[in-house]
């Protein structure tokens, strides 16, 4: 999904790898294919170094976002957005309540708090880590999408958003507050550039550039960070017995499970073929995580009766089990 991500924006500069509504080429595939190949050896030889280059690039993700919602807000907000075309959910509620579900990809963007889980077996603190990842994670970030998106509805300019004719050219003006058919437009590729880019401003379309910027670096963390913990619960899947062996060897050198992080390359690169758009493959992954979240509930129920007495670094409050 990253890996798509970053093709996607590269498109606005050098339109040999994508679609303007997303879809990779056989070039823009092979493309994903190299940059998670990068990834996978960065994290194989220098786990140690990308996590502290990660931690700059969290900052960076949270000041980048925060700094193009200031700009839309004070440049360029068209207030009529939230009371003409419908007013305040136009589709109704069973619209705001769809985007919830799975397939829509809004799910997807409050992932990341998984990762505290997988890395809390290193935690210093886990009793008092844990739960404040897990919560400020989830708090933040809901504070930022929502920004984003009051930024974006706010800065929409129908007359400048086109959608493609009979022979693929985005030469139809689209109709105004056709909320649905954003996704199908020439902003579908990448929305927050093409907003700020056909704004005129100078100011937005200097910033437009920046975006660009953190097209590669925003979405390389977190490919770096998934493929890390992906390979990792391959590797503790084998430890527990449930894999083969192989998948728990380490490389001499450098201490990493060379095997998990192979598999997890190649079980990404297979994902590309049948999902050639990051629209595609976030709804197929978001459905295969809200399955797997449910076997948490009877994990957790499970454990506590199967083994009481196991040391918990983290006991959940109120958690009678």
């Amino acid at each position: 999904m990253e890996a798509e991500a970053i093709i996607m924006y590269t498109n606005k500069y050098l339109p040999l790898f994508s679609t303007e509504s997303g879809y990779l080429t056989p070039l823009g595939i092979l493309t994903a294919a190299a940059l998670i190949g990068v990834f996978t050896v960065i994290q194989v030889i220098g786990v140690n170094v990308f996590g502290k280059v990660n931690t700059a690039i969290t900052i960076w993700k949270f000041i980048i976002p925060t700094a193009t919602v200031i700009l839309l807000i004070t440049l360029y907000l068209h207030p009529g957005n939230f009371t003409a075309y419908g007013g305040f959910a136009p589709l109704g509620w069973a619209a705001v309540f769809t985007a919830l579900i799975p397939p829509s990809g809004i799910i997807w963007a409050y992932e990341g708090f998984r990762q505290a889980l997988e890395y809390a077996g290193e935690a210093r603190n886990p009793r008092r880590d844990v739960p404040m990842a897990l919560v400020l994670s989830i708090i933040l970030v809901a504070i930022l999408y929502m920004a984003l998106e009051i930024a974006f509805i706010g800065g929409i300019d129908w007359s400048k958003i086109y959608l493609p004719n009979s022979k693929g050219q985005y030469a139809i003006p689209i109709k105004p507050g056709d909320w649905s058919d954003l996704i199908n437009s020439n902003w579908a590729g990448s929305p927050f550039y093409s907003e700020l880019y056909t704004s005129g401003i100078i100011v937005l379309v200097l910033w437009a550039t920046i975006l660009l910027i953190d097209a590669w670096i925003s979405p390389a963390g977190t490919m770096g960070v998934y493929i890390g913990t992906t390979a990792r619960s391959l590797y503790g899947l084998s430890r527990q017995g449930y894999y083969p062996s192989i998948f728990g060897n380490l490389h001499e050198r450098f201490q990493t499970p060379w095997f998990s992080f192979l598999i997890t390359y190649l079980i990404a690169v297979l994902f590309l073929l049948p999902f050639p758009t990051w629209y595609q493959i976030v709804s197929i992954s978001t459905t295969a995580t809200i399955i797997n979240y449910l076997a948490g509930g009877p994990a957790l129920v499970i454990l506590r009766r199967t083994a009481p007495n196991v040391d918990r670094p983290y006991k959940a409050p109120r958690c009678h089990y």
